[in-house]
């Protein structure tokens, strides 16, 4: 199966994309908010995210221009998020397990593991990376890199060209998030100083599901220099709240390779 998954899991990590929605942008006038807006604006963020103690998805496509893959996710919110490619028959081929300590990357098909943790992850991209923007990318959670949920506080709001968004920015790097009329994140942005490195994401077909609303097409692109990495979700099938566990992931029988060569 090549490095299918390992190669979308890295975009996710390094995308630290936010969801988006299906509407138009809403309309403001230009300039910079003031701490009412602000204030205001982020509280019907917030309240617009979805609410839910598990997701399993148990039906999605991973695509870019060389694949299709068919895939499950299974998250526990603030715990763990699972993803497992299975192109042939339901048959896992590769599979990626994230929690707030590190991450396993399974090869099946060439018996190589990869190990880490997000230090390890953050110092060789260059970049703040943590469990938040796994989880963030797959729930339409907004989140700060690099900070705890309690610092979504540190986002300001911005009206340019007609559009709202929150934002956030330190020397390292620039978040923006875009607002549709429902308050729902409309689109991100990440990029860093210079803009070499810049992380894009796009969401559609939001669908009323159990207990919340939820994008079930994504769109990630990481441009970094005169790279470019795509890769789309699509999903059809997904249970909110009935998921108990996540399976286990181990390394046994598999020959570690070096994280280096898993982000090359």
């Amino acid at each position: 199966m090549e490095q299918r998954l390992i190669y979308f899991t890295i975009v996710l990590l390094i995308a630290a994309a936010a969801l988006s929605g299906c509407k138009s942008p809403r309309q403001l006038s230009n300039g910079t908010a003031g701490a009412g807006s602000t204030r205001q604006l982020l509280e019907q963020a917030i309240a617009a995210q979805p609410d839910f103690r598990s997701l399993d998805i148990k039906r999605m496509t991973i695509s870019t221009d060389k694949f299709n893959s068919p895939a499950i996710c299974r998250i526990l919110r603030d715990s763990a998020v699972y993803i497992s490619a299975q192109p042939f028959l339901g048959i896992e081929m590769a599979a990626a397990k994230f929690t707030k300590s590190g991450f396993i990357v399974v090869d099946k098909m060439k018996k190589v593991a990869y190990t880490g943790d997000y230090a390890q992850l953050s110092d060789r991209l260059g970049l703040i990376v943590d469990y938040s923007v796994v989880e963030g990318v797959f729930t339409n959670q907004l989140f700060v890199l690099g900070q705890q949920s309690n610092s979504l506080r540190q986002l300001k709001a911005q009206q340019q060209e007609g559009v709202a968004s929150l934002t956030y920015e330190n020397q390292r790097i620039r978040q923006q998030f875009t607002l549709n009329p429902d308050f729902r994140i409309a689109s991100s942005e990440v990029s860093t100083p210079g803009g070499q490195q810049r992380f894009t994401a796009g969401y559609s077909n939001f669908t009323s599901q159990d207990v919340l609303v939820f994008p079930y097409q994504y769109k990630l692109q990481v441009i970094s220099g005169s790279r470019t990495l795509s890769a789309s979700i699509t999903i059809t099938r997904m249970v909110a709240n009935e998921l108990t566990q996540i399976p286990e992931l181990s390394v046994q029988g598999y020959r570690i390779g070096s994280l280096d060569s898993l982000i090359k």
